[in-house]
């Protein structure tokens, strides 16, 4: 459980690397006690082009046992990995990346802020589902953002996405300011 509160984007594949562990079948072992005593939960999210993976999300219980508020980044813990993916793939391109990240004199939190001399500042909003997704646009691009990058789960939802932004006339003046991407764009 501390090992997961340090680390809570390794996968349940990779955990055997976790200090104290020799093989799967002991974090198996320990994972399914955490599990039956419902400090985590096994949750599959595809984060390969290929497969989903698993991994052991904190719940609420684990979070107080081990006294901390959670990984970085809000809403759910795909919402989350998610920022950690795009944040990863950024900070190896060289680019400075926050994760919730505040353009100068703003209160909106951005999902990840990448900036490079090259590229200005960005706005990556990773977005699961469509509620907020024009006024986090119209509000990157008011704070100062160069260019506002619309992440999703996959091209069904990219294709929504678009769509969304196409039927907003306050933003066809900004179109050139907004691409689109899906999560396996950030897939090592």
């Amino acid at each position: 459980l501390f090992f997961l509160g340090k680390m809570p984007f390794t996968k349940k594949s990779e955990m055997t690397n976790a200090p104290g562990f020799n093989s799967a079948r002991e974090v198996n072992k320990a994972l399914d006690w955490l599990t039956k005593n419902s400090f985590i939960a096994i949750e599959k999210y595809r984060t390969s082009r290929t497969k989903k993976s698993s991994y052991a999300v904190i719940k609420d219980k684990g979070f107080k046992y081990l006294g901390i508020e959670g990984p970085p980044g809000k809403g759910s813990f795909e919402h989350s990995l998610y920022q950690h993916l795009i944040q990863q793939k950024l900070l190896s391109q060289g680019m400075t990346v926050r994760i919730e990240g505040q353009m100068q004199g703003s209160y909106k939190a951005i999902d990840v802020l990448a900036h490079s001399k090259e590229t200005g500042r960005i706005a990556y909003e990773v977005t699961l589902n469509l509620h907020n997704l024009l006024s986090n646009i119209h509000q990157d691009l008011d704070d100062g953002a160069q260019k506002v990058i619309i992440v999703t789960r996959d091209k069904d939802d990219l294709e929504k996405a678009i769509n969304r932004v196409a039927a907003d006339p306050a933003l066809n003046k900004h179109l050139e300011k907004i691409d689109f991407s899906i999560i396996d764009d950030f897939f090592e």
